[in-house]
């Protein structure tokens, strides 16, 4: 298991790294350095999701947010079909919740669907992270998107744990961190209005 890292989700960084009254790049790094966590991003989340979050593209490029290619874990074509096929089990299985749940519903994919392309509101980005994770296994996975839970339980208990940026931000330590109580306050006011 790789307890150094962390993979993030989208709405995770995008909250952090909208925090209008501070510097949202060093709160974002501060968080992590706290946490003593390597945050990292799947490639699709990086190319797809995150392409207009200047805050985000920085941190990439500075290799503080460490962005993973397909190449780091899947490294033949045997290994693609699985992932390929793995991909197209979990939207089908999220897919199908979101329906039994009276939720909005995403289209059903289709064999010629690229999974590698962009496909907005399909939650491709949660799919690719969570397979990665386990595919390299990093056992954490920071995502505000309830559909997060519903994918990684699909995966034995204690082999993947998605936590919120509620539950990050309760393991940040008054006395230890180096996040102040107004950036705190930021985080818990977020989190009490998404309940």
């Amino acid at each position: 298991m790789d307890e150094l890292r962390v993979v993030l989700d989208t709405d995770f960084i995008n909250r952090i790294t909208s925090y209008e009254d501070g510097d949202p790049q060093g709160l974002f790094c501060r968080i992590f350095h706290t946490l003593g966590k390597k945050p990292v991003v799947h490639q699709y989340v990086a190319e797809h999701e995150l392409m207009h979050n200047s805050v985000a593209k920085a941190l990439m490029q500075s290799g503080f947010l460490d962005v993973i290619p397909y190449s780091a874990f899947l490294k033949d074509k045997l290994a693609w079909k699985r992932y390929d096929r793995t991909f197209r089990d979990i939207h089908a299985q999220l897919r199908g919740f979101r329906i039994d749940k009276g939720k909005s519903v995403f289209t059903e994919l289709r064999p010629e669907d690229d999974i590698t392309a962009r496909h907005a509101q399909m939650s491709f980005g949660e799919i690719h992270s969570i397979l990665m994770a386990v595919e390299l296994g990093i056992p954490l996975f920071y995502s505000n998107d309830a559909d997060a839970k519903v994918v990684a339980s699909r995966y034995p208990r204690g082999r993947l744990k998605v936590l919120n940026l509620e539950a990050v931000s309760e393991q940040l330590d008054v006395d230890s961190s180096e996040v102040t109580t107004k950036e705190r306050k930021y985080l818990w006011k977020y989190n009490q209005h998404r309940r």
